[in-house]
């Protein structure tokens, strides 16, 4: 006879992400360890403090991660919780809620894409709509090769963002590559991305 109930899942983190203009949320967490584990039921609310259960359940992962692509808003808190059930049918304690919003993509002010420029000096992008933290990656390669990079904090809300490029070096003659990232929740993995911008150096400076 089947008395436990699997182990209330541990290591639930989330990352909101809107990737290539794509919007969803991925959830990850720690593998229980029952034999006669079936699967995670995934429950999610626009409000905190929600119950899990037939209202806001969303779907069954079966193994450590689950993508939520439903219709989000930006800059919107969702709200999720996990269980785990077991083959015959028992549900563990419900996981500890976690949170996160998907921000929209900065948009790009200078350099434009596939410019021809004679010196940089600055980045310059438009903020998003809430104080956030960014990256801008250069890279020597349309796909890989980073060639230079910053992370940093703003405050600002729909206001330009001027960014020192401060590389030891850089070749003239060739394309850079370059693209900005934001982050929130103290992620590793970023929340939006855009897409890569390109820029041709006409002139060598140190």
């Amino acid at each position: 006879i089947n008395k436990n109930p699997p182990a209330q899942p541990r290591g639930f983190q989330i990352n909101a992400r809107n990737w290539q203009n794509v919007k969803y949320f991925n959830l990850t967490w720690y593998k229980n360890n029952e034999s006669d584990l079936a699967g995670y039921k995934i429950y999610r609310s626009d409000q905190p403090g929600f119950i899990a259960d037939t209202n806001t359940y969303v779907g069954i992962a079966n193994n450590m991660e689950f993508n939520d692509t439903s219709n989000f808003s930006f800059y919107k808190d969702y709200y999720y919780k996990i269980k785990a059930i077991d083959r015959g049918g028992l549900e563990s304690n419900v996981s500890d809620e976690i949170s996160d919003q998907i921000f929209e993509i900065p948009e790009i002010v200078y350099p434009s894409d596939n410019s021809q420029i004679s010196l940089i000096n600055d980045f310059v992008i438009k903020a998003i709509q809430k104080p956030a933290e960014y990256k801008i990656i250069v890279q020597t390669n349309e796909l890989f090769g980073e060639f230079w990079s910053t992370k940093f904090s703003s405050e600002k809300i729909s206001d330009t963002l001027q960014v020192k490029f401060t590389p030891l070096f850089i070749d003239a003659g060739i394309y850079y590559y370059w693209r900005v990232a934001t982050y929130s929740n103290g992620n590793s993995n970023p929340n939006s991305v855009s897409k890569v911008y390109k820029f041709f150096l006409t002139s060598e400076f140190l």
